[in-house]
């Protein structure tokens, strides 16, 4: 709906429609003042919440979310800052001027919003589930992978990926329990889970295999299977409060003692599709966003 109308008041009006929607009225009308007023008030109590979140995400990254400098020598609060602050108001500060420096110097916030715009819209939308689906079934992608590697190899008479590819590495069912596969690496399997690692095809790939992209493909399915197991594997700390609740409230197991199964859809080679055309999309459009606004800021 906002497509069409946007569609119908621009063919209305073309070139004169102004990217501000409030620079369209007629100056010093009270409707527009008032619009830009309410916005004032709007940001002035946004940007406290938008740099707690920037300054939680920049601790995270530098200090592993250290905020109170407890990995710096020394004793008290003022730890792990600079200019006689400790490191939660030295970010804040930091963050406030860097807000600071461009409100003053840029007078036209129209390129501003365009290019933000085009990224995050980007990054949000596309670019980022896409590459989250990924990462999190990136087992069950490099499976796939490896699967239409070694059927490619096999009508073509190459045997070379089944002898150093994951599919050559032989599995032997744990006793007690023919489902399970021995792990890979050097950990055992855990009752109900197999902690194989399905490394990145190798051998000789065919042709397809570049013109698709699948080294970024794989490379990203590689990284996100490492991290979600080291994730899965970190045991999450019990609180007070969660001890204290009802063991039976979480008690699912059976008769036997052991956890059922949930029944979890594996993804198939549409989903993956799927997931690899929002990241290819986003990036496409997040760089014609920014070129457009270039070309349009800089070029005649």
């Amino acid at each position: 709906m906002l497509s069409f109308s946007f569609l119908i008041w621009y063919r209305r009006f073309l070139e004169n429609t102004e990217g501000d929607v409030l620079n369209n009225f007629p100056p010093g009308t009270v409707e527009a003042n008032g619009a830009r007023a309410l916005l004032a008030i709007t940001m002035f109590f946004t940007y406290p919440m938008e740099s707690f979140v920037a300054r939680h995400v920049c601790v995270a990254i530098f200090h592993n979310g250290d905020l109170d400098g407890t990995d710096c020598p020394g004793e008290g609060e003022e730890r792990g800052g600079y200019l006689c602050m400790n490191r939660r108001q030295t970010w804040t500060v930091g963050l406030y001027i860097l807000a600071l420096i461009p409100a003053l110097i840029v007078d036209d916030l129209g390129p501003v919003l365009s290019i933000t715009g085009s990224v995050g819209g980007s990054c949000i939308a596309y670019i980022a589930p896409g590459l989250v689906y990924l990462g999190v079934n990136g087992d069950g992608f490099l499976s796939k992978v490896n699967d239409w590697l070694q059927n490619y190899n096999i009508k073509k008479g190459n045997r070379a990926s089944q002898d150093g590819g994951a599919d050559g590495d032989v599995e032997l069912p744990v006793a007690g329990d023919a489902a399970q596969v021995m792990s890979t690496g050097n950990e055992l399997p855990v009752a109900g889970q197999s902690l194989q690692m399905i490394p990145a095809p190798t051998g000789s790939k065919p042709l397809w295999y570049y013109i698709g992209g699948f080294p970024i493909w794989c490379g990203i399915a590689s990284t996100g299977q490492l991290n979600m197991r080291n994730r899965l594997s970190t045991p999450a700390p019990i609180s007070a409060r969660d001890s204290s609740l009802d063991s039976q409230e979480f008690d699912h197991s059976d008769s036997s003692g052991e956890l059922p199964q949930n029944d979890v859809s594996t993804p198939s080679s549409g989903d993956f599709a799927i997931a690899i055309f929002f990241i290819i999309f986003g990036t496409v459009a997040m760089v014609a966003g920014v070129a457009s606004n270039v070309y349009v800021r800089f070029l005649p």
